[in-house]
């Protein structure tokens, strides 16, 4: 959190090596919202040409809706570049005016964005995705963008986070409460499933 905002907000930690150790020398929020309520849940990621930018969530308490965020980071990664840009905001009704957690891949020439809705602590926690143009938006959504939800063994899977493996095929981590324990403070787990694209949807192989 921000010292004097409150708003809960993002920066960053730089190290020689992926070990660390990670240390943040910057002076203020690398993004922080407060005119939304916030900023929160940041995701990389780096296109073909090699441009990379940041994606995150606008918490809009008290204000606008929830909407999810992206903009260039600058070449070396400590900072963003040109203007922010809105993606997709919380305006179907299984979002429950939530959306966060985002993560950008592309795929065969088309964008996709996956990301989280609802409450985080029930199981009506869901995963959806959306098609964009680029990294910029604009996105669309399909009517259900809904792609793994809650079922008699997982509670609200979310958190999806999509990554390829060295073989080029797609994977996806997220977490999830186990039934019957569900919400905090129970714990949520960590899950691996294949991610797969075919006819321009997405579907995840997990067993929920």
């Amino acid at each position: 959190r921000e010292a004097s905002s409150g708003r809960q907000c993002i920066s960053r930690g730089v190290a020689l090596s992926p070990a660390g150790p990670f240390r943040d020398d910057s002076s203020g929020p690398l993004m922080c919202q407060a005119d939304r309520g916030g900023s929160i849940d940041p995701s990389p990621f780096v296109d073909g040409d090699g441009r990379a930018y940041l994606l995150w969530k606008a918490e809009g308490s008290g204000g606008p809706p929830q909407t999810i965020w992206s903009q260039e980071l600058t070449a070396d990664g400590l900072g963003l570049t040109g203007e922010p840009h809105a993606l997709v905001s919380a305006d179907r009704s299984f979002e429950r005016g939530v959306v966060e957690a985002p993560s950008l891949f592309r795929e065969g020439g088309t964008y996709f964005l996956v990301y989280a809705a609802a409450d985080w602590n029930s199981r009506h926690y869901t995963t959806a995705f959306a098609t964009c143009s680029g990294p910029a938006g604009p996105c669309s959504k399909p009517a259900n963008g809904r792609i793994l939800s809650s079922g008699s063994h997982l509670a609200g899977p979310g958190g999806v986070e999509v990554f390829r493996a060295g073989d080029g095929t797609l994977w996806v981590a997220f977490h999830a409460f186990s039934e019957p324990n569900v919400g905090y403070p129970s714990s949520r787990y960590l899950h691996v499933a294949r991610l797969r694209v075919s006819g321009g949807g997405l579907s995840i192989e997990a067993a929920t």
